[in-house]
């Protein structure tokens, strides 16, 4: 149900597995990861880096040429989301409002 509830309000797709979750929105040439997760016991064992693989596939077909994610430095234990975002590939673009790192990386 939150899925759909996404979906209608903001406009982000899902790919969803037993081991966790990601959403994201396309919008022109740009595609934007929201949120990533996997569950506990499945950490560390490379489902994020798959998920994250599908949905830069799904991007490229439908022409987006950027793939942008954030992560707020404030949010409970931030650093192995950022560490694993940079992991991916991703670079920062900027950094809003003091707390906010965006990030990018080019679909090739």
């Amino acid at each position: 149900m939150y899925f759909d509830y996404l979906q209608e309000r903001e406009g982000f797709n899902h790919l969803k597995t037993d081991q966790g979750f990601i959403t994201y929105r396309i919008d022109k040439d740009e595609c934007f990861i929201q949120d990533v997760y996997v569950v506990p016991d499945s950490r560390k064992d490379g489902f994020a880096s798959l998920m994250c693989e599908e949905v830069d596939q799904m991007a490229k077909i439908k022409g987006c040429k950027i793939l942008t994610t954030q992560s707020d430095i404030h949010a409970k234990n931030p650093e192995p989301g950022v560490m694993a975002i940079i992991k991916y590939g991703f670079k920062i673009l900027d950094i809003k409002d003091n707390h906010l790192i965006r990030f990018y990386k080019e679909i090739s």
